[in-house]
């Protein structure tokens, strides 16, 4: 067989309490405003979920390539309350779906096990610019190879997703647009188990 189905999902939540900081626009009844800087207290919830299919463009003994496409969605929640009762709270509650492409490499020898894989999408969809990449880099031991397969993993991974939007806000005395983006980034090590059948 030359094509593979792959299913994540990848809750992240993160809070910082009063530690960052707002730049505020406040505008005047005449339009005109003042940059203003606002401790503030911050809320991101993302939960996504993504499905590839790949194929198996080259095989050899030891190593393997696949290409291939998928599909997602993002569920952003952005809660930004500034610790200023003058400015308002700025909340960003949005469903995203969207496609991507994926690249795959992996070696095997003598149930040592290496792999790399790159997922990107950059678009623009009702309004809202979406970046994405996830980079991981993988090393493994195959433990048990039968019926089933049990591999001891370690390696390293790095997730950057960037959202970006914009709203027209009624105000007392004049329409403003209100533009509201989200840019994590995560890195770090990770250890596990995969199981395969």
């Amino acid at each position: 067989k030359r094509w593979f189905l792959g299913l994540s999902y990848m809750p992240s939540r993160f809070s910082d309490q009063g530690n960052g900081f707002s730049y505020v626009d406040i505008s005047g009844p005449n339009g005109n405003g003042a940059l203003t800087q606002v401790a503030t207290v911050t809320d991101v919830d993302i939960n996504m979920y993504l499905g590839n299919i790949t194929y198996e463009a080259v095989r050899t003994k030891h190593t393997t390539f696949k290409v291939g496409i998928g599909a997602g969605g993002s569920s952003v929640n952005l809660h930004v309350t500034p610790q200023d009762t003058i400015v308002k709270e700025i909340r960003f509650d949005h469903t995203q779906p969207f496609g991507y492409i994926t690249l795959n490499m992996a070696t095997e020898y003598r149930r040592f096990l290496f792999s790399a894989n790159m997922n990107g999408v950059a678009m623009t969809l009702d309004g809202v610019e979406i970046d994405y990449l996830d980079f991981n880099f993988e090393l493994g031991y195959r433990a048990y190879q039968g019926y089933f397969n049990l591999d001891i993993v370690a390696g390293y991974r790095m997730v950057n997703f960037a959202i970006s939007g914009s709203s027209e806000v009624d105000g007392t005395h004049i329409n403003t647009t209100r533009d509201v983006a989200v840019d994590l980034t995560l890195e770090g090590p990770f250890l596990g188990i995969t199981l395969s059948y």
